[in-house]
């Protein structure tokens, strides 16, 4: 409450301000307030978010995982028949229905894991691992693709163990999606992979000799908005939940 001070002027003096005081404080409280409830909304939107996203990956698994994989057993049992052996037809048709569902269910889990990251409900299990065998585990995948496009694959690691505390499997993950879309993106050259201490953390590194990116393209690379953003984004989110960076250079 305000003090109505007529007389007196140091009583003037100090009642101007406690009124000064009292329209801060009013202030605060009217911010506080507002931060209180759009707090409360971030929540309630993250909330539901999750909820969403744990909807959508059960519809995933539920509407296109188990029937595609239902299917795929099927047809693999019919690939054995005899009969169908027999028919070039009907096994050329058959071989090509077993690629379409394989090619469905990849695309299913590719969502499902999508949702996961998304929703901040990836599941982590850290551990402590030398990160060089880790990238030569994901090279080995990636080799016969490299050498089939006529490229050079170059590694460029220490020779003594790069312990990391981190999940191998999600930065498995990571590599092969940085892996593949340097393929796409590599007509001649080669691919290089490398390890190097920095002076508070390990950093990785895929590069390539493609045709290389504008200032633009590199600052939205792991944005879901380009055409191979997806995968990407992925990436960032499974880096993100590791509390590591990524970015891109040209």
């Amino acid at each position: 409450h305000k003090m109505d001070v007529r007389e007196d002027e140091f009583i003037k003096e100090l009642a101007d301000s406690l009124h000064a005081m009292v329209d801060s404080l009013k202030v605060n409280m009217v911010s506080a307030a507002l931060l209180n409830y759009e707090t409360d909304k971030r929540l309630e939107a993250e909330e539901e978010f999750k909820r969403r996203s744990e909807n959508i990956e059960q519809l995933v698994k539920s509407q296109i995982e188990q029937p595609a994989l239902s299917m795929q057993h099927g047809m693999t049992m019919l690939k054995e028949d005899a009969a169908v052996q027999q028919n070039d037809k009907q096994k050329h048709l058959l071989d090509n229905m077993v690629r379409t569902v394989s090619e469905l269910k990849i695309a299913a889990e590719k969502l499902s894991y999508i949702t996961t990251v998304d929703s901040g409900s990836l599941e982590l299990k850290m551990q402590k691992l030398d990160a060089r065998a880790l990238l030569k585990n994901v090279v080995l995948l990636f080799e016969s693709k490299i050498s089939a496009r006529g490229l050079e694959l170059k590694l460029d690691i220490p020779k003594t163990p790069v312990d990391v505390l981190a999940d191998p499997v999600r930065i498995a993950d990571v590599f092969s999606i940085l892996l593949d879309n340097a393929l796409k993106a590599t007509e001649s050259g080669c691919i290089e992979l490398s390890i190097r201490y920095l002076p508070k953390e390990v950093e990785f590194a895929v590069s390539d000799t493609g045709k290389g990116m504008s200032d633009k393209e590199a600052a939205n690379l792991f944005n879901r908005s380009r055409n191979s953003g997806v995968s990407l984004s992925v990436a960032k989110g499974i880096i993100t939940a590791l509390k590591g960076r990524i970015f891109a250079e040209s």
